[in-house]
């Protein structure tokens, strides 16, 4: 029996002068107590929906999450709970793309590309056959997206490590190099001495041999002495060998 019928019957009684198996003090209490934890369940509604809104702010600002806040989201907002996941998963690609350049340009590259697609998409919103309510979800779960981001790049930029990026002139010289398009100066200094020794080695072979044609044509020699013997190792093909 409800609590409120129960107290009419108790004032029925009263007026009738009997006795009644109602105890009035318990009664209040009873009413008292469901009152009271009427309002808690209230307030505590009002606590949720206080908490979800200061989330949705934080991802609106691009704030990273705790794991609190995430789990409360996953109790109490699904919906949002699965856009928190999909932003830090973008978040966590943005990351690794911008820790991953060589220099500070092409962070900043790469920063202007993911803009261009940000706004790309917000026209592909605006083009789009959806619902105005629709629009408004996707250009405000896009909007979160870009803040994450950017949230993240600034953080980049104050980190050591950030600053000890090179500017692009000095980082195309180390990746030029590391292409082998630009040579250390040391191996460029090694080569060019290995090709004069080769053309000096070649030179002098030449030398010898037009002086030998001379003294054939001044003296006469037998065959086999006209004929040139090279020795070990001093021979054109060998000395090339040698130096290759």
């Amino acid at each position: 029996m409800k609590l409120e019928n129960q107290f009419v019957l108790f004032q029925r009684a009263e007026v009738m002068g009997r006795e009644d198996k109602f105890d009035p003090r318990s009664l209040v209490r009873q009413l008292q107590e469901r009152l009271l934890g009427k309002e808690e369940k209230e307030e505590d509604q009002e606590a949720i929906k206080m908490r979800q809104d200061l989330i949705v702010a934080q991802l609106r600002f691009g704030q990273k999450l705790s794991r609190s806040d995430l789990a409360f989201l996953k109790k109490y907002a699904p919906a949002h709970y699965q856009e928190a996941l999909r932003i830090e998963q973008g978040r966590r690609r943005y990351e690794q793309e911008i820790r991953s350049c060589r220099s500070k340009q092409e962070v900043e590259a790469v920063r202007e590309r993911w803009q261009q697609m940000f706004m790309t998409e917000l026209r592909a919103i605006d083009r789009s056959r959806m619902t105005v309510a629709e629009k408004k979800a996707a250009r405000d779960f896009a909007n979160m997206r870009h803040a994450a981001r950017e949230d993240s790049h600034l953080r980049f930029q104050r980190s050591a490590d950030y600053q000890a990026l090179p500017d692009k002139e000095e980082e195309n010289a180390i990746r030029g190099r590391k292409r082998g398009m630009v040579e250390p100066v040391r191996e460029a200094k090694d080569k060019e001495s290995l090709q004069e020794k080769i053309n000096n080695a070649l030179q002098s072979r030449m030398e010898k041999l037009k002086n030998m044609a001379d003294g054939k044509e001044a003296g006469s020699k037998t065959p086999s002495e006209e004929r040139p013997q090279p020795r070990n190792g001093t021979g054109a093909g060998s000395l090339i060998d040698a130096y290759a």
